[in-house]
C-alpha cells in the first residue's frame, strides 16, 4: 500500500488546498493548458435544468451512480463534486460521465485513484472511464503522456489500441543489392509518440558462443551515442518539437548470435571484441529500423538511398588509360565457355584473368579502406559503359557469379564473397554517413560530425506528422 499523497487537486481554486505547489505538481505534469482548466471556476458549470451548480461540496449520498431515493438519475456534476470532496476511489469510479469535467480535473481524478497502487478492479474501470472521456485520446495521450504511463504502470489496464497512430509496432524483411551479392536483415521495432517526444524502442536478444561475455551496455551506448541527435521540428510553427529518441535495450526484436574474437558483423552476427564496434553496432543498428547500406552501391541505388548524385568520374586528361583497362577487363571476365568445361571452371578462369588485370593496376584495389572508388575507378566504370552500354560491376557480378570451389586461386584470394567485394566495390558508390563508411570523412564535415544524417530519421519525423495532422515536420540536428 502507498499513503496517500496531499496533492490531489480539488475543484475549484477557492479551496484553500489549491495551493502555488499543487498547480506547480500538475503544471509540471500536464502542461499549462490542463492547468488552466483546473484552477478555472468549471464548478460553475450550469446544471442540466439552466440553474448554476453550487460551489460548496455536495451532501453525502450514493456513490454508485445509481438514483437517489426519488428514482432521478443524479446529475453527474455533483457526483465529480462529491469525488474531489471525498477523495475515495469509490467516489470517483461512481462518476457516471467523466466528460462533464475538463481535461486538467480528469487529470486530478486519476491523481486521486493513484493515491493507491497498485489499482483495485474499481478504480481500473474508473481510470480507463476517465481516459475515454478525453475529446480525442490519443492526443491526450501523448500530452500527457507521463499521467498514461503511470496509470498503465499500476494496473488501470489501458490498451495500446487507444494509442492510435501515436504507437505501433513495424517489422518486415529488407533486401538489398551490395557489391553484386545480395543481402536480407530483419526490420523491427516499436515507437510511441509522447508529449515530447517520439521513442524508438529496439529489443535485442543476445545468444552468445560458448565463452562470450556479451559487452551490452557498451554497446548499447554506442547506438545512443551515434544516433540520439535529431529532433522533429514544426517548420510551420518551431515552437513545437518532439525528440527522436532511440532506446535499443533488451527484448524480442531481434535475435544476434555473439561470437567470440573479431570477425565481419552483419544483422544477425556481432563479434565480442570487434574494435570497430562504435561504428559497426550502430551500422546494424541502421538495418534493423529499415535503412540499407550506402556502401558498394550502383549509382541508381546510391541515388536512392543516400539521395545525392555519386561523385562525378575523372576527365579523359586525369585518367587516360581508362579505356584501355575497360577493353582489358571486359576481356577478362567475357572469356568464353570451352565446350565440355564446366561452369565452376569457367568462371575460375575469368577469375584469374581478372585477377591479373587488377593486379597491373594496383590504384584500382584499394587497401586502407579497401573497397571505395576513386576518380580512376570511376573512369574506367564510365568508359566501360561508354563502350560497352552496361554497368561494369555488373558485368563482373554475372559473369562471375559463383565460387568455383576450392582451388590454389581461391587459397590465394581467401573467401569468394569478399573477393568479388574487392574487384567490384571500386567500381561502385560509397558514402560517408553510418550507413556506409564514416571513416571516410574528412574532419570538421557534417559527416564526420553526424554519421547519423536527416534522411536516416526522417521516417519518424513523418510518424510525429501523421499522428498530428499539422504542419510540416522536418528532423534537424538538436547536439
Amino acid at each position: 500500500m502507498v499513503p496517500r499523497r496531499p496533492t490531489s487537486l480539488p475543484p475549484d481554486r477557492g479551496d484553500p488546498d489549491l495551493g502555488p505547489g499543487v498547480v506547480l505538481h500538475f503544471q509540471q505534469l500536464t502542461g499549462n493548458r490542463a492547468v488552466s482548466d483546473l484552477v478555472a471556476p468549471a464548478v460553475q458549470r450550469e446544471s442540466p435544468d439552466g440553474g448554476v451548480l453550487a460551489t460548496t461540496p455536495a451532501a453525502a449520498g450514493p456513490t454508485d451512480g445509481g438514483a437517489p431515493a426519488g428514482g432521478v438519475q443524479e446529475d453527474p456534476h455533483v457526483q465529480a463534486r462529491r469525488a474531489f470532496s471525498e477523495r475515495t476511489v469509490d467516489a470517483v469510479a461512481a462518476v457516471t460521465d467523466y466528460t462533464v469535467v475538463s481535461d486538467g480535473e480528469r487529470l486530478a481524478l486519476l491523481e486521486l485513484l493513484l493515491e493507491v497502487a497498485p489499482m483495485s478492479p474499481p478504480a481500473a474501470g474508473a481510470a480507463r472511464r476517465i481516459w475515454q472521456a478525453f475529446p480525442d485520446v490519443p492526443l491526450a495521450a501523448s500530452d500527457y503522456s507521463a499521467m498514461w504511463e503511470r496509470c498503465d504502470v499500476a494496473g488501470a489496464g489501458l490498451p495500446e489500441s487507444w494509442l492510435g497512430a501515436g504507437a505501433g509496432h513495424t517489422s518486415f524483411t529488407l533486401e538489398e543489392n551490395v557489391h553484386g551479392s545480395d543481402f536480407v536483415a530483419e526490420v523491427a521495432y516499436g515507437y510511441r509518440i509522447t508529449r515530447d517526444a517520439i521513442t524508438v524502442k529496439v529489443g535485442y536478444t543476445f545468444m552468445p558462443n560458448a565463452g562470450v561475455t556479451v559487452p551490452e551496455a557498451a554497446w548499447f551506448g554506442f547506438i545512443r551515442n551515434t544516433w540520439n541527435h535529431y529532433t522533429a521540428v514544426n517548420q510551420v510553427d518551431r515552437t513545437q518539437m518532439r525528440r527522436i529518441e532511440f532506446q535499443p535495450g533488451p527484448g524480442a526484436d531481434h535475435a544476434v548470435v555473439v561470437h567470440a574474437g573479431t570477425g565481419r558483423a552483419n544483422a544477425g552476427e556481432f563479434y565480442q571484441d570487434d574494435v570497430g564496434a562504435p561504428n559497426t553496432i550502430p551500422h546494424e543498428f541502421g538495418h534493423h529500423i529499415g535503412l540499407e547500406d550506402e556502401y558498394e552501391r550502383s549509382a541508381a541505388d546510391f541515388r536512392r538511398v543516400a539521395e545525392q548524385d555519386p561523385a562525378a568520374p575523372a576527365s579523359a586528361a586525369d585518367a587516360p588509360d581508362a579505356p584501355g583497362i575497360a577493353t582489358d577487363i571486359r576481356g577478362a571476365i567475357m572469356l568464353e565457355e570451352h565446350l565440355f568445361e564446366t561452369h565452376g571452371t569457367a568462371v575460375e578462369r575469368r577469375m584469374g584473368a581478372l585477377n591479373r588485370v587488377m593486379y597491373q593496376h594496383p590504384e584500382l584495389i584499394q587497401t586502407a579502406p579497401t573497397n571505395v572508388g576513386n576518380a580512376k575507378s570511376r573512369a574506367v566504370a564510365a568508359a566501360y559503359k561508354a563502350a560497352y552500354g552496361t554497368e561494369l560491376w555488373a558485368d563482373i557480378a554475372s559473369q562471375i557469379d559463383r565460387n568455383p570451389g576450392e582451388s590454389l586461386l581461391n587459397t590465394t584470394v581467401g573467401n569468394f564473397d569478399d573477393w568479388r567485394e574487392t574487384m567490384i566495390g571500386g567500381f561502385q558508390v560509397t558514402s560517408t554517413s553510418i550507413m556506409g563508411m564514416p571513416e571516410l570523412a574528412a574532419a570538421g564535415t557534417p559527416e564526420h560530425d553526424h554519421p547519423v544524417q536527416p534522411r536516416h530519421v526522417r521516417h519518424f519525423a513523418e510518424l510525429v506528422q501523421g499522428f498530428l495532422g499539422h504542419g510540416r515536420w522536418v528532423p534537424e540536428a538538436d547536439h
